[in-house]
């Protein structure tokens, strides 16, 4: 953020605020040329204001408000305080693995010498504890607390540091995303689906106790060095039983998700479903199967990312692998099912992870995907290829009948004409 030219920025804004709505867009485009960091700020900033209630009445008010809030935000980012080597618990911080909006993650290791046990801490950064950020990461902990899963990163304790911060310690995953994991291994396809249903075993589970992930993305779905999945990041998930969010789904200036994954209802601001988790699931085994992603995100801004997840329809995998045995493996069932997964509608998406499990499981044993409405042709091929063995003994045993009964028959009409 200490790099974008927020001067610049509020120029624009201002000038912008004072066009007509359809002269806008043009004159973004032509101010901030090739930039495209400046695009995407400019953009955002400007969303932000025409989603405030009453802002034409005084844009001025929203646009202080919004510029005041940025800088608060730049000033924390820039007054972080280090960790390392605080205790937390019976542990002692080691090092940061990562930082989000909310929480950083650290490395820990126990603080005495009963054991040796390393864990991931995850602690509200300073400046970011606030009543509804403490609110959201308790929440993450009843969540983690009801999850017993293998493919679920295991919560252990929780508590707060001598200076007053809440923190969860889960288990510590040594391990990489997804994605980099089939890039470093070099998986085939068959690989590739054997680990990612190891995800959607995991997520049904979370699925099955009311618990919809809603940030599901390769950064939150590690690989360990055994090859087993396990999901990360609870922390924007949504308790299906709960009558009422306990925050909104946006905030002023950014949203609580990924736009690379975001399902369509998610850019609407519409009601989160297990679909919605589906839909992040078939982008990113769409992903996993052909190395790009389904929609040309690239290099978009904001508001441009929104209306192509709502309105572009997406390649199918077999024409976005790179290499024709890919393109081979793909095409047909494999089509079908990430496509389904990733329908704009989410009525029209499988209707929970069963159903998905149920389809990959048949694509592995050459049956009939209901993805895919075949036709009888379709139906006799796939019979034809899981039997293609038995058949050809079959075969086998019926030439080498007919073969004997015409040799008898030609023996015997000798006889009868000698």
């Amino acid at each position: 953020m200490d790099n974008i030219d927020w001067q610049k920025i509020e120029t624009i804004i201002d000038q912008v605020l004072e066009l007509p709505e359809d002269e806008r867009q043009s004159f973004i485009n032509t101010e901030c040329g090739d930039n495209q960091k400046l695009k995407s700020e400019v953009t955002r900033l400007l969303e932000s204001i025409f989603d405030s209630e009453g802002w034409l009445e005084n844009p001025g008010d929203y646009k202080e408000d919004i510029y005041e809030q940025i800088s608060h935000d730049v000033k924390l980012l820039s007054s972080h305080k280090s960790l390392i080597g605080e205790p937390a618990g019976s542990y002692i911080i080691r090092q940061k693995i990562c930082e989000g909006g909310m929480g950083t993650v650290y490395l820990a290791e126990r603080s005495d010498d009963e054991f040796e046990h390393r864990v991931a801490i995850k602690i509200i950064r300073h400046g970011q504890a606030t009543e509804t950020n403490i609110r959201r990461f308790k929440r993450e902990q009843r969540i983690l607390a009801g999850l017993n899963h293998a493919g679920i990163a295991q919560l252990f304790d929780g508590g707060i540091t001598s200076d007053g911060y809440p923190y969860i310690i889960m288990e510590y995953v040594d391990g990489i995303p997804i994605d980099e994991y089939c890039k470093e291994h070099h998986c085939s396809t068959d690989d590739k689906i054997a680990l990612f249903i190891q995800v959607l075993e995991a997520i049904r589970h979370a699925h099955e106790n009311l618990v919809v992930h809603r940030d599901l993305k390769p950064g939150n779905i590690l690989v360990d060095t055994d090859g087993n999945v396990k999901i990360l990041d609870f922390g924007i998930s949504k308790l299906l039983e709960d009558d009422e969010e306990t925050e909104p789904i946006t905030k002023t200036g950014a949203r609580l998700l990924t736009p690379r994954y975001a399902a369509p209802e998610q850019v609407r601001q519409q009601n989160i479903t297990t679909a919605t988790d589906l839909y992040a699931l078939g982008i990113i085994l769409y992903e996993l199967l052909t190395g790009a992603h389904p929609l040309p995100l690239n290099e978009k801004s904001h508001h441009e990312v929104e209306q192509i997840t709502l309105n572009h329809a997406p390649a199918h995998p077999s024409s976005a692998a790179s290499s024709p045995n890919s393109k081979k493996q793909l095409n047909g069932d494999l089509d079908a099912i990430v496509l389904k997964a990733i329908r704009k509608d989410p009525g029209g998406r499988y209707r929970g992870i069963t159903e998905l499990l149920d389809d990959l499981f048949n694509y592995q044993h050459n049956l009939p995907v209901d993805a895919r409405k075949g036709s009888n042709l379709y139906r006799v091929t796939k019979f034809y290829k899981r039997n293609r063995k038995g058949l050809a003994i079959a075969t086998g045993v019926l030439l080498l009948i007919a073969a004997i009964i015409g040799f008898y028959t030609w023996r015997v009409t000798q006889e009868r004409n000698q």
